[in-house]
């Protein structure tokens, strides 16, 4: 599904940046549920369940770096 491919693609390039699902939504001209239920569908996750595991992830991977200071 071409709308979920690009939401993904979309979160993974700016999940760094304050993200708002109501906004995307409405930006690519779908409905809030609609949007929610056919990514859940997708993915499996939620779109904020989404973009949580992926800034948890990225937090994850720059702790682990040794060159990363906290």
């Amino acid at each position: 599904m071409a709308e979920m491919d690009s939401a993904v693609r979309y979160f993974h390039e700016n999940y760094n940046k304050p993200i708002s699902i109501e906004e995307y939504a409405a930006e690519h001209h779908m409905s809030i549920s609609w949007f929610i239920r056919n990514f859940k569908e997708y993915t499996n996750s939620t779109p904020a369940h989404y973009i949580l595991s992926l800034r948890i992830s990225n937090a994850q991977f720059i702790g682990a770096a040794p060159e990363s200071v906290i």
